[in-house]
């Protein structure tokens, strides 16, 4: 982002979204941002999520069931996103293990996942050279 950012002459803004938790609270951060989809893109987006899970296995299938069973379909018809610095959101992981680590590292307890994603095994050498 930062090559980017220098070659455009402005800033490139880095934005998250959530993967766990209500898919649409409200944000009220200055620099967050919501889109609203249309009926006919939140069916797309439910249909497409649903072959995608079809496709990459059980575990999946189950977690979208049980997001949609509690938050419900509606829930998934707006997208939110925070923006987000990406140094200081990295600097907690370094503390901290993200959660998709520990999901990861049940997942693999549970055998559906032969390995987890790791941190800083996996993403922070990637994540460091990056933001060089």
């Amino acid at each position: 982002m930062r090559i980017a950012s220098y070659h455009l002459g402005h800033a490139i803004k880095n934005y998250s979204f959530l993967l766990i938790g209500h898919p649409s609270l409200e944000d009220s951060a200055e620099n967050s941002m919501m889109i609203e989809l249309s009926t006919g893109e939140l069916a797309l987006k439910l249909s497409k999520s649903q072959q995608y899970a079809e496709k990459a296995g059980g575990v999946l299938v189950s977690e979208i069931a049980v997001s949609i069973t509690n938050y419900g379909e509606d829930a998934f018809g707006k997208e939110v996103f925070r923006c987000e610095d990406s140094s200081a959101a990295l600097a907690n992981f370094e503390q901290e293990p993200p959660y998709y680590e520990l999901y990861g590292e049940q997942q693999v307890k549970a055998g559906f996942y032969k390995q987890a994603i790791k941190y800083l095994e996996h993403i922070a050498p990637l994540a460091r050279t990056l933001l060089q």
